[in-house]
């Protein structure tokens, strides 16, 4: 029983983890921006060492890869666009008051921005390499 909560625990720690052989373990997960993604790895690497083997990590590799059809330029940019919608339409809604109409349009631009964001996906494949040092 002990063994299977460990497992749980550090499941929820590490979840994108995926213990290797000799000693060299990866990361693998989608995003749809890099800067955090590539924090969010390292977090898990460190984790991962520090429960299992009570050690530090060190980095083997680390590799972006664009995957989606759309050109990636216009891509970013039509992220970049579906979160503008979405603060502008926050900042209507804000500043209507009350007024109805100005916070429909409001909620309306936001909504849009989600879902254009939403539809647009994670474009990027992280994968990292590590080792427990």
């Amino acid at each position: 029983m002990f063994i299977s909560i460990f497992t749980l625990l550090l499941g929820c720690i590490a979840q994108d983890v995926r213990p290797g052989p000799n000693g060299i373990h990866s990361i693998a997960f989608l995003t749809d921006e890099k800067t955090s993604a590539s924090r969010r790895a390292l977090r898990q690497a460190k984790r991962y060492c520090k429960k299992t083997e009570k050690k530090g990590y060190a980095v083997l590799t680390e590799d972006f890869t664009y995957i989606c059809e759309m050109d990636e330029q216009a891509y970013l940019h039509a992220k970049k666009a579906a979160a503008a919608a979405a603060m502008a339409g926050t900042a209507t809604q804000v500043a209507a008051g009350e007024n109805e109409k100005q916070q429909a349009i409001g909620s309306i631009m936001s909504t849009g921005g989600a879902i254009v964001d939403e539809t647009l996906g994670e474009c990027y494949e992280i994968d990292l390499e590590f080792q427990c040092q």
